[in-house]
């Protein structure tokens, strides 16, 4: 399948968890399939999943780029190996249920220190796949009010979230009003619940690619092994 771009993702291989997710977005990014979506009768899941769905159940570690011209998606699979072998696993106290601006994510619990000097490493060492940024995806960027620091991390790292602007989440809805909001905490407590609870472990990262529909699929997932 040939890929408009790449993306370094956290997909969770806790199996009941990366279902779970999978049933709510109504997108399998793991088997690059469609799922049967859960069925609410007091939340239009269909509507407020729309967006993250097509990105399917992941935490975001680099954002889709398109690759530099001069490299090839082979060189980056290797550049991966060596990586993995180096990088250890950091294990966080569980996961909860956030508001980020007007959507709702999965935000882990605890000290994010160690998993936020991973991430930071790998936007670090991955940067050089990336092609510069065009003229239309500054001014989509820019389309959400950056802060000075966001605008000189965009400029820099092709994304305004990276290092101290980094929040590691895995998105649950797109935007939604403030009763939409306080439904669907409600339900994702009650359907997740225990199992967001559990020793949340980041011990593998996964590199994922856009198909011509915009949906994204893992292309291969690394255990990190130092």
């Amino acid at each position: 399948m040939k890929f408009n771009r790449f993306a370094i993702y956290f997909i969770p291989d806790q199996i009941e968890l990366a279902n779970l997710g999978a049933s709510w977005l109504g997108w399998d990014i793991i088997t690059g399939k469609e799922v049967r979506q859960i069925e609410l009768s007091d939340f239009d899941i269909k509507k407020f999943t729309e967006q993250p769905k097509k990105y399917g159940f992941h935490a975001t570690i680099k954002a889709p780029f398109i690759m530099k011209g001069s490299k090839r998606s082979t060189e980056l699979i290797s550049a991966f190996d060596e990586f993995a072998e180096i990088c250890s696993p950091v294990v966080l106290e569980g996961l909860e249920v956030k508001k980020l601006g007007d959507f709702l994510a999965f935000r882990p619990v605890g000290s994010e220190e160690k998993l936020n000097s991973l991430v930071a490493n790998v936007v670090e060492h991955f940067d050089r796949f990336r092609a510069p940024l065009t003229q239309k995806e500054i001014v989509k960027r820019r389309r959400t009010k950056l802060t000075t620091i966001q605008e000189a991390l965009m400029k820099k790292w092709g994304y305004p979230f990276v290092m101290s602007e980094f929040q590691f989440h895995i998105t649950l809805t797109g935007p939604l009003c403030q009763n939409d909001a306080d439904m669907a905490y409600s339900t994702v407590r009650s359907l997740f619940g225990d199992i967001i609870k559990e020793p949340f472990k980041v011990n593998s990262l996964c590199l994922a690619g856009e198909d011509e529909n915009g949906r994204f699929h893992l292309i291969k997932r690394f255990e990190l092994l130092g």
